[in-house]
């Protein structure tokens, strides 16, 4: 989303400000707690072979760390820019917002269950599901905020491209990644790395602009 010159909400800056610090602190939080999932156990001594041995066979904890950490910080990107086109907002977009950020929260758990056990089917479908019902929250807050009139005219263009169906291809793919998961764990895990490696969305916008010059 293209960035606002000029802050088209004076009438409603100090509400729009908690809005967005209220929004920001929660997945600030969020991700500053993905570290604690990181435990190290208790080494003997000073056997610094056993520590090296320790911290090798936490591989699966950074792996988890850094892919929640992408998923949050990708939100929260999305999310800032997003509030950015907004000139005002209602109860209803405040409710989804709401919504979108209890699923964000949940993410350090999630994160936990993916480091212990995203080797097991059920530890990669409970992150998957987490992640859709994120994906999910968010495409339904910027589609009622477009459809409500609550995005400013000179950004609802550009806005309106996260509100359309092909936007519905991220949360697409990590629901397909939950039945998949019982097939493959590591497939399911290799889907979400190639969606946000290659992210569907930008795909999309790329073809439409292509299409209009």
């Amino acid at each position: 989303m293209d960035h606002p010159s000029a802050d088209p909400r004076p009438p409603h800056g100090t509400d729009f400000r908690r809005l967005e610090a209220f929004s920001d602190g929660v997945m600030a939080i969020a991700i500053t707690l993905l570290v604690l999932n990181i435990d190290l156990p208790d080494i003997p001594g000073d056997d610094q072979q056993a520590l090296w041995d320790a911290i090798r066979g936490l591989w699966p904890d950074f792996l988890a760390y850094a892919l929640s950490f992408a998923v949050i910080g990708r939100f929260w990107l999305v999310h800032h820019r997003f509030l950015d086109t907004m000139r005002r907002f209602d109860g209803p977009f405040v409710a989804l917002n709401l919504l979108f950020l209890s699923f964000i929260g949940l993410l350090p758990f999630a994160s936990e269950v993916m480091g212990r056990w995203g080797d097991t089917s059920v530890g990669t479908a409970v992150y998957a599901a987490l992640l859709s019902a994120a994906a999910l929250a968010h495409f339904a807050m910027i589609r009622y905020a477009v459809h409500a009139g609550l995005v400013d005219e000179r950004h609802t263009p550009v806005t309106r491209q996260y509100s359309h169906g092909s936007a519905l291809i991220l949360p697409g793919l990590f629901l397909l990644s939950i039945p998949l998961a019982f097939l493959s764990p590591y497939a399911a895990q290799g889907l979400w790395v190639a969606t946000f490696v290659v992210h569907p969305s930008r795909l999309a916008r790329r073809r439409a602009d292509a299409a209009r010059t």
